[in-house]
């Protein structure tokens, strides 16, 4: 029987339904599918994550053990040599500890960034630390999605589709915009068993199928959407920048274009103007 229980601030639905195709990795049991349905936005500042939460929403618990095994555990299992072609620049605020800096405009066209949570402005600066050694091979967003999680009108047809009757207002149609999806699992494409039971999300008006990794996932970068960092290469003018640690007002950064070692500097306004005028 399906149910919601609160548990340590955090909301799960649990469906009541247990499924083989999903085994705890202790006990070799099936496991209970369930939804985190917790409000992450009443959480403080300190505590939001720097990563979109739906993304994290599927959740398995084991009757043996009571532990919730995220999604992400299976999917990362199953296929340990994907990785997504998506940078993702992430700075701590230096004032509230939140990691939700973002960049004033859009498109990125200079320097000025503030905290969303405690609305203070930034000047974000970068040093080259180390020269890059040449273009990377990154394969394009678009082309990993015809390759690899093209959405396709067939599979649910086909019949080998897990319906779990959950639906979700996250995860909308792309068609249909307003249309909420259902949560399912794909066994098989055309006739071909997938490495795991891929969860994807079903549209009853187009009876089209999208991923969830990577039809939504690598749309939303796989951390929080409304955050959009950003500094540009002084090695080769990319914004394709990934974050490798954080210390208080510092990034540590990757350039994913040419290989370039990089700092960033979080300095507010008021700061950066006293610096300008010694």
């Amino acid at each position: 029987m399906s149910k919601a229980e609160t548990i340590r601030g955090q909301t799960r639905y649990r469906s009541g339904k247990y499924y083989s195709f999903r085994k705890c990795p202790k006990h070799n049991a099936e496991l209970e599918l369930c939804i985190n349905d917790t409000d992450f936005s009443e959480w403080s500042a300190g505590h939001q994550l720097p990563f979109n939460h739906h993304e994290n929403r599927i959740e398995w618990r084991c009757d043996s053990c009571l532990i919730f095994w995220n999604e992400n555990y299976f999917f990362k299992k199953a296929s340990p040599q994907i990785k997504l072609p998506i940078s993702q620049l992430i700075m701590i605020c230096p004032v509230c500890g939140s990691k939700r800096v973002t960049h004033e405009c859009e498109p990125a066209c200079c320097t000025n960034h503030y905290c969303i949570d405690c609305n203070t402005r930034f000047t974000a600066d970068i040093e080259l630390v180390e020269n890059g050694y040449g273009e990377k091979t990154v394969q394009k967003v678009d082309d990993y999605l015809e390759t690899e999680f093209c959405p396709s009108s067939s599979l649910y047809e086909s019949g080998e589709t897990t319906l779990t009757g959950i639906v979700r207002n996250y995860r909308k149609c792309l068609k249909h915009q307003e249309e909420a999806l259902e949560l399912v699992f794909i066994q098989a494409i055309d006739g071909i068993p997938t490495k795991i039971a891929e969860p994807a999300w079903y549209c009853k008006l187009c009876k089209r199928v999208y991923f969830e990794n990577g039809g939504y996932r690598i749309r939303h970068c796989l951390f929080s959407y409304e955050v959009h960092a950003a500094v540009e290469c002084p090695s080769c003018s990319s914004y394709d920048i990934n974050s490798v640690s954080n210390f208080k007002n510092i990034c540590v950064c990757e350039c994913l274009s040419c290989g370039a070692s990089l700092k960033v500097r979080l300095h507010t306004q008021s700061e950066h103007l006293s610096e300008n005028a010694t």
